[in-house]
């Protein structure tokens, strides 16, 4: 038994070194070995991650990895290969990862699952949405495994799209904090949250209120709200409609500044900014947003104002007028939405609910909807397959916002989200 053992234990470590150049490995998954208890959680649980290897397209050996971690994806809607795609296709004169493969580079690209935890085999877990930190020890868990069966001269290149380069960055520092090799000279985060991410509050107020009113209840909708509820958008939106509102409802109560999900979004912040950035790799920023100042529209933009039929004819419909956050200093109506009834006597639609959420702006910056940075097309929820969102769309004023500020891709420590970089001396990245 024991000579049988010993083979096995050297045929695996082969197997995974030597194969056809240019070949792929099936879907492989790592669980982690540090398990992690979230906020509202019971017990801590381990995660897990599943990722397949690219090999080159020079010697088929595993020998020069380069990790590709996929970012917010709540249930699990981008697979392995579309996110090999996504990179592969992204420019229009060279596949960046044919042309790796072909300089001898091996792709390993990670994909965050829904899966059953394996520490109760009960607890089923959105992995593109959920806690940071768990995501993270499931990477730490992949390092190991794959140095072990790569030679240590070539170091690791790690990247990391949107929340993929906070799970990076917290898994390479985590490392490094508690003396665990992790063989990496390079991280890049691309376009990543370091300071937080945005959705603007007045749609966020919207969906909330269009599932959960008990006038004309729109369930369909349930799954963005969802994702606006999960852990990972709890950490990282910087600005979150739950601390506004009254618990499970929907009437507005306390401050209209920017407030992030209680006991998530200033918890999460503080760990990552102890944390800080890993030390013994090289680090590299690279950013969607503008680097000039350039805007996303402008503070207090309409987003939509128009009237959504919901039971034709002459039946029931949503007067919805939603805005960016204002100028600094100032108060607007964010979200506005009337339930209105057609009365034919005086040939008119008269409101029968209303509803309307207000947003501040601190006196040091304007709203961060139309801050310089990455940006997201809301036309996107669009996916054809409920009228009320294809309506939307299609009535849309101002269809981006910021989602990722240049400031915070960056991780630059401000609270002015519109501050250019470099323009004084504090405008410093540690990238």
């Amino acid at each position: 038994m024991k000579k049988n053992y010993l083979i096995l234990v050297f045929i695996i470590p082969f197997l995974s070194f030597a194969q056809t150049p240019g070949s792929e490995s099936g879907l492989l998954t790592v669980d982690s070995d540090i398990t992690y208890q979230g906020t509202d959680e019971t017990v801590a649980l381990a995660g897990s991650l599943e990722y397949k290897i690219y090999y080159d397209n020079v010697n088929g050996v595993l020998d020069k990895p380069i990790f590709i971690l996929d970012g917010f994806d709540p249930g699990d809607s981008r697979d392995i290969d579309a996110l090999f795609n996504s990179f592969n296709n992204a420019g229009t004169t060279q596949n960046i990862i044919t042309e790796l493969r072909n300089e001898g580079f091996d792709i390993i690209v990670v994909n965050f699952p829904t899966y059953t935890s394996v520490t109760d085999n009960t607890t089923q877990i959105d992995g593109g949405a959920d806690f940071i930190q768990r995501n993270a020890f499931s990477v730490i868990a992949l390092l190991e495994d794959i140095n072990a069966l790569t030679p240590t001269t070539n170091e690791n290149v790690i990247i990391g799209p949107s929340m993929g380069g906070l799970i990076a960055r917290y898994a390479l520092s985590y490392m490094e904090q508690n003396s665990i090799a992790h063989e990496t000279r390079l991280y890049i985060s691309f376009d990543s949250p370091h300071r937080g991410a945005n959705i603007p509050i007045s749609i966020q107020y919207a969906f909330n209120y269009l599932v959960n009113n008990p006038t004309l209840p729109q369930t369909d909708l349930e799954p963005a709200l969802a994702s606006l509820n999960s852990a990972a958008a709890k950490q990282m939106l910087v600005d979150h409609y739950t601390a506004h509102i009254e618990a499970n409802g929907i009437t507005q109560v306390g401050s209209n500044l920017p407030i992030g999900a209680p006991n998530f979004r200033d918890a999460w912040q503080t760990e990552l900014d102890n944390l800080g950035f890993p030390q013994n790799t090289r680090n590299v920023a690279v950013i969607n947003g503008s680097g000039n100042g350039t805007t996303t529209g402008s503070p207090g933009d309409n987003i939509i104002n128009f009237p959504f039929e919901i039971i034709p004819p002459g039946g029931l419909r949503l007067a919805s007028n939603l805005n960016f956050t204002p100028t600094a200093a100032n108060t607007n109506i964010a979200t506005s939405i009337n339930v209105e009834t057609f009365v034919s006597a005086i040939s008119s639609w008269v409101p029968i609910v209303t509803y309307s959420a207000q947003a501040e702006s601190p006196s040091f910056t304007d709203g961060v909807d139309s801050a310089p940075g990455g940006t997201t097309d809301i036309s996107t929820i669009d996916d054809g397959s409920n009228p009320l969102l294809t309506d939307f769309v299609n009535n849309l004023n101002q269809s981006e916002y910021c989602f990722i500020p240049t400031i915070s891709a960056l991780a630059i420590d401000t609270d002015d989200w519109y501050e250019i970089p470099n323009s004084s001396g504090r405008m410093t990245s540690p990238f």
